[in-house]
């Protein structure tokens, strides 16, 4: 089913898929992506109002200087350095935000601690994982191999997720609690581990990327680096459509989902958790199909189905009702068939054109832009959530009855509305430039 380069064995895919399998938990559990894990410790277990989220998202901004210097590190030291050093601080962290959640420490000092250990899980991933690891998954997987491989990761992703959603909905109601957070954390120190282990082993082709002896040193030439690669992905106008591309999937959606759901929504914790599984085992099972799909119909058009998919299944979040629901009122299980829908169209959007920027990227500039991708994307994530932070707040007040009294439009709906332009403006152009490399593609194969 699968091939690995330069005669690799079977051994080596799983190698490969293992760091993959943990990577949407540990976000959900340390504030990046959606952050589902960590904004209901914040808000629910431990007491803080939404807009505390915003100090986490504005301390995030401020790191993302540090992650252009990605480029230039990954220069000067190996993939596998990289991505160790990513683990091992990323595990201090956890361990920091558990400590933080269970001792018996002052408010103030609690979220000193919760603010620093995620900006700093998000600058050791993003200078480990998000500079060099895709690149890394480029070299050693066949490309033709490449949309299944991606997408099994992205299914042991989903899995890892849905497993503690799971846990979370049948033994926990639904709540984050402290001892949650700590089965969760102890299962992300293990993956961690295990993802260590697979770096030390993996073979490693990135000696195209290490610069001179005499200059691994200088940082005058670091600096000189990160100015060129700036220069680098603003000239080129398909290298800036990939970056917006990136920036623009995260607006593509409603703002910390969880959040506005108990909020706004007023879902039980039952029916958030609910939505929240359906979703995660949704996004699983969509991952089985999409390898196979993009080698059947062809990459452009799974972006055209997929993009379209994500802005039509966001209309009802605009009109979904944003006051309380009593259980037996049949508005309350809609965010168990929306959420699902929405991000399973999201997550087949994101994976194909994850799959086709191997194509429309040079390999020599691969680092570049897919640390950059990581720093935009990371960077308009955290943005949305202080912007969906503070929208979430103020619309937990009035809203603009439109339809009788049970269904209203906020401000959340503007972001809804604002996703939906994005997601179809994204489609159009991306697609266009899959379908001119999947013309010169096949031109160069001789087709």
């Amino acid at each position: 089913m699968f091939s690995i380069k330069k005669n690799k064995t079977t051994s080596t895919l799983w190698h490969v898929l293992i760091p993959m399998s943990g990577v949407t938990l540990l976000a959900s559990a340390t504030g990046g992506m959606s952050g589902d894990i960590f904004n209901l410790l914040v808000t629910q277990e431990l007491g803080y109002t939404p807009s505390v989220l915003s100090l986490v998202y504005i301390g995030m901004l401020f790191s993302f200087p540090i992650q252009l210097f990605g480029p230039g590190i990954a220069r000067r030291f190996t993939f596998r350095k990289l991505m160790l050093f990513g683990n091992f601080v990323s595990g201090l962290s956890i361990i920091a935000i558990v400590l933080a959640a269970q001792l018996n420490i002052s408010s103030e000092i609690r979220v000193v601690i919760i603010v620093s250990s995620a900006i700093i899980v998000e600058i050791a991933y993003s200078l480990s994982y998000g500079t060099v690891w895709f690149t890394w998954v480029g070299d050693v997987v066949d490309r033709n191999d490449r949309s299944l491989v991606m997408a099994f990761g992205k299914v042991l992703s989903q899995g890892s997720l849905a497993i503690c959603f799971l846990i979370q909905t049948t033994l926990f109601d639904g709540a984050v609690t402290r001892t949650f957070y700590l089965m969760v954390s102890g299962w992300l120190l293990l993956y961690l581990l295990g993802s260590s282990i697979v770096y030390l082993v993996l073979p490693e082709n990135d000696s195209v990327f290490l610069v001179q002896k005499k200059d691994r040193r200088s940082l005058s030439n670091l600096f000189l680096e990160v100015k060129q690669d700036i220069q680098l992905i603003l000239l080129n106008p398909l290298y800036r459509l990939i970056l917006s591309s990136s920036a623009g999937q995260l607006l593509i959606g409603v703002p910390i989902v969880s959040v506005y759901l108990v909020e706004i929504v007023k879902s039980p914790s039952e029916i958030v958790g609910y939505a929240l599984m359906a979703r995660t085992i949704t996004s699983m099972l969509i991952m089985f199909i999409i390898g196979l799909l993009i080698r059947k119909i062809g990459i452009v058009k799974v972006i055209r189905i997929s993009g379209i998919g994500s802005a039509v299944a966001l209309v009802p979040w605009i009109l979904i009702p944003p006051k309380s629901v009593v259980s037996e009122n049949p508005w309350v299980w809609l965010p168990v068939i929306f959420v699902p829908l929405l991000f399973a169209f999201k997550s087949i959007f994101s994976t194909s054109i994850a799959n086709a920027s191997y194509d429309l990227i040079p390999r020599k500039d691969q680092v570049t832009v897919f640390t950059f991708c990581d720093v935009v994307s990371s960077a308009a994530l955290q943005l949305s959530g202080v912007i969906g932070a503070w929208i979430v707040s103020l619309s937990s007040g009035d809203y603009i009855v439109i339809i009788f009294d049970k269904i209203g439009f906020t401000l959340v709906s503007l972001w809804v509305i604002t996703g939906i332009v994005i997601s179809v403006i994204l489609t159009c152009n991306l697609s266009r430039e899959a379908s001119r490399i999947t013309i010169l593609k096949g031109e160069a194969d001789g087709i």
